[in-house]
């Protein structure tokens, strides 16, 4: 046992090391999980033809309420999203 004006293992600096890097190593973890859904979700760029962005928008967006009103679940979402882009550079030629 230690004296009462004697540091403990768990009040060392040491300690604190381990915490922050369990802290930064978990939410890597979880960044990894989730980084297909945070790379899907992210804004579109333009294709620099108007009617093909316009489809794509049309389509993905016609994608994003089926998830949304749950016709589709998350597995199947990055599927049909894709088939929808795909479509519409299939008509338009992008």
């Amino acid at each position: 046992m230690s004296s009462p004006g004697e540091a403990t293992f768990v009040d060392s600096w040491i300690t604190r090391m381990i915490a922050l890097i369990v802290a930064v190593a978990c939410g890597a973890g979880i960044y990894l999980v989730h980084q297909s859904r945070i790379e899907t979700e992210a804004v579109p760029q333009s294709t620099g033809i108007p009617a093909l962005d316009d489809c794509i928008a049309e389509r993905v967006g016609a994608v994003d309420t089926m998830r949304s009103n749950g016709v589709i679940d998350e597995r199947q979402y990055d599927s049909f999203k894709t088939r929808a882009i795909q479509f519409c550079e299939g008509q338009f030629g992008g």
